[in-house]
């Protein structure tokens, strides 16, 4: 029969590493492995506090993790950040109890990196995707993927090596590993702003008018349905204005269509700094546009508004090749005097506002 083969020879073949700390947290004994897991021979860590291993920002929440093993807690899945000789950080995996008898807390320690960090990629993966999906604006995207991503990767300020919207490098991490993890983070983020810019500009380009930059019909709809919905709930009113320039088709015919659309971008801010920003203004097309009034106390508060839009609308059009005055005509509609349906409310404005140019006539 063969003599038995010493214990303490199969621990020296265990990948995991095997510590002996007393009270005072000074290591007693470490296994071989301790040079894989931490890259530090076993003289090396033998009589020295183990704290002085622990990642600095890990040692508060590792001495509470302690100071429970002394009280008799067992502590079988404890994790936190070690420092390994050459710098990187390891994350370890720890099963730990104390010894009364001995005086002395035995501990596993099980290296977790790879794994954390295979982890950390398809987490990150998911929250950069989910983040790029959301209805968020671009640097409030980018904000929330910072944030989700910093909490999952093992570098400790990793997300700081991400550049910034503004296109500003900062710091890159050391490690082979934590390059390739940045890298990984790089392309996802890259092609997750490239979706979202994507996305923004076909929002842009199916909500706004390409030439004035106001809402679009579309985006007009929306809006006076929701107003409309909010002004039934509150009993309140709401009146919509439709307008046109008189004439304005003689400004093509004789100076050219670049002359009318700098009439119109004109027109649009006029209108813009006439009403409030809880109101709309929208281009419906050509030198047709309508206005929303939002929550207006009274009906006569609109008219009061479209003296406004009038006299800002008569005044003269300096253009590179003339200064024209051109007068608009404005129909108005009042909710819910005049309809409660924003079709039937545009329809009252807009026979309104033909009534009125052909008065003017």
């Amino acid at each position: 029969m063969k003599p038995a083969i010493p214990p303490e020879n199969f621990i020296e073949l265990l990948l995991d590493a095997i510590f002996v700390v007393d009270r005072d947290g000074y290591v007693r004994y470490v296994s071989a492995a301790s040079e894989r897991v931490f890259g530090y021979l076993p003289k090396e860590m033998i009589g020295q506090p183990i704290l002085d291993f622990v990642h600095p920002e890990d040692r508060k929440k590792t001495r509470q993790a302690v100071n429970e093993i002394l009280q008799g807690e067992l502590k079988p899945n404890f994790e936190n950040r070690y420092v390994r000789k050459d710098g990187s950080i390891a994350r370890i995996m720890w099963s730990a109890r104390w010894s009364e008898e001995e005086q002395v807390r035995v501990a596993v320690a099980r290296d977790v990196t790879e794994r954390r960090r295979s982890e950390a990629m398809q987490a990150a993966m998911y929250a950069i995707s989910e983040a790029a999906n959301s209805p968020d604006s671009l640097p409030a995207m980018y904000q929330r993927i910072h944030r989700v991503v910093d909490d999952l990767l093992v570098a400790p300020g990793f997300m700081d090596a991400i550049a910034e919207p503004n296109g500003e490098a900062l710091n890159i991490p050391d490690t082979e590993k934590d390059r390739e993890l940045l890298e990984f983070v790089r392309v996802q983020v890259a092609a997750a702003v490239e979706r979202k810019q994507m996305h923004s500009q076909l929002e842009l380009m199916a909500n706004y008018d390409q030439l004035t930059g106001l809402p679009n019909r579309r985006l007009f709809m929306d809006r006076i349905h929701k107003a409309l919905e909010h002004a039934a709930r509150a009993k309140g009113n709401l009146a919509v204005l439709y307008l046109d320039l008189n004439n304005f088709k003689e400004v093509n015919d004789t100076y050219g269509h670049e002359a009318g659309d700098e009439v119109l971008r004109t027109m649009a801010e006029r209108l813009a700094q006439c009403v409030r920003a809880a109101d709309t203004v929208g281009r419906l097309g050509g030198d047709e546009f309508i206005v929303l009034l939002d929550t207006i106390a009274q009906p006569d508060d609109a008219f009061s508004v479209a003296e406004k839009v009038h006299a800002a609308l008569s005044e003269p059009y300096e253009l590179s090749m003339a200064n024209l005055t051109l007068i608009p005509s404005i129909g108005i509609a009042v909710y819910p005097e005049h309809g409660e349906e924003p079709e039937t409310l545009i329809r009252h404005a807009d026979g309104a506002m033909y009534r009125v140019k052909k008065g003017e006539r």
